[in-house]
């Protein structure tokens, strides 16, 4: 089996949907050298992440307690498993819980209970911060790729009973087949249903409308009790201010256009709204000196999206100026 399978597997173990037979692939596999291995390297990666007030010695403790619990799985024994719940619930009160749970989804992404862990019913929520993307497997087999400043909910029941979650933010969702089990979105006011396909959903707080782009598949989008249809290359974008939806075709392959891809695609976005994007890819603030500014629109696509190039196309198309402040990891940005 490749690294990544056991990667997924501790993701699923972690979440406590991991099957009998997995925690039996699992419990043998942790005995294995190539084991420590991969805890050593990914867990080397995210322990920069916690806390520098974070006491050492128990985050050494956490990580042993993540050993000794995987390699005393015993699925036959109800209070062993109560017992890995309790563990992996101290575990969430440490101020480490990003480093943990990064081992298994990705640098940038942590993963947690809004509720007690002890509950069925306690909602799982994978979020990811400014300047990180992350890359998760759900228990149906489902790819799900979450962009900067998102974050996907789902409870206990997810591929049990339904095949629902909500998305704050952005997510490519690549999903797994079940014709008997459709998946949802919902996402600040709409609502995606797919059985199997492939879609991009945007839908940031505070921002004026959502869209939904199809790569592969079909899907319905639900909003205000209408329902559209999408095809491949469909983009549909919903505004919450007028409460109205507009689909457009795009071009063919335009998954290769998608943030997942490391570029940028506008629509016709003001400056402030490409901002506020660049703000969650690379974590930087910025500064507007005059109103007017804000509101120049954008069309287009840029390959090579570091920051410097993005700022410079932007000031090679519009009347405007910018400084930069390392320093403040801000920009500046004046009217010519």
């Amino acid at each position: 089996m490749s690294k990544k399978y056991y990667i997924e597997l501790l993701d699923r173990f972690f979440q406590g949907l991991a099957t009998e037979e997995e925690n039996d692939v699992l419990r043998d596999w942790i005995r294995q050298p190539e084991a420590k291995d991969i805890f050593n390297e990914y867990y080397r990666k995210c322990w920069h992440l916690a806390s520098d007030t974070m006491d050492r010695t128990i985050q050494n403790d956490i990580f042993a307690n993540i050993i000794d619990e995987i390699g005393n799985i015993n699925t036959n024994n109800k209070e062993k498993r109560n017992n890995r719940k309790i563990a992996y619930t101290t575990m969430l009160r440490y101020a480490a819980i990003a480093a943990c749970i990064t081992i298994v989804v990705g640098i940038g992404a942590y993963f947690f209970g809004q509720k007690n862990m002890l509950s069925a019913d306690a909602p799982i929520t994978m979020a990811v911060q400014n300047g990180q993307k992350a890359d998760i497997t759900l228990s149906d087999g489902t790819h799900v790729y979450i962009n900067s400043d998102s974050k996907i909910t789902y409870d206990n029941s997810y591929n049990k009973t339904n095949r629902t979650l909500v998305l704050e933010g952005e997510a490519y969702f690549e999903v797994a087949k079940d014709k008997n089990n459709p998946f949802i979105v919902k996402a600040n006011g709409i609502e995606v249903e797919a059985i199997g396909t492939s879609f991009n959903v945007k839908a940031h707080k505070n921002e004026k409308s959502v869209a939904v782009v199809l790569i592969e598949g079909k899907v319905k989008v639900g909003y205000d009790n209408k329902e559209e249809y999408l095809n491949p290359n469909d983009r549909l974008e919903y505004n919450l201010l007028t409460k109205s939806a507009q689909k457009t075709e795009l071009h063919p392959n335009t998954d290769q256009l998608l943030w997942r891809s490391k570029e940028l695609v506008f629509y016709g976005e003001s400056l402030e709204e490409i901002c506020k994007t660049l703000t969650r890819m690379y974590n930087w603030n910025f500064i507007f000196k005059s109103e007017s500014i804000k509101h120049y629109t954008y069309s287009g696509m840029i390959k090579n999206n570091s920051l410097d190039n993005v700022m410079e196309f932007i000031s090679q198309t519009t009347p405007i100026k910018y400084e930069v402040i390392p320093s403040e990891n801000t920009i500046i940005i004046y009217k010519k």
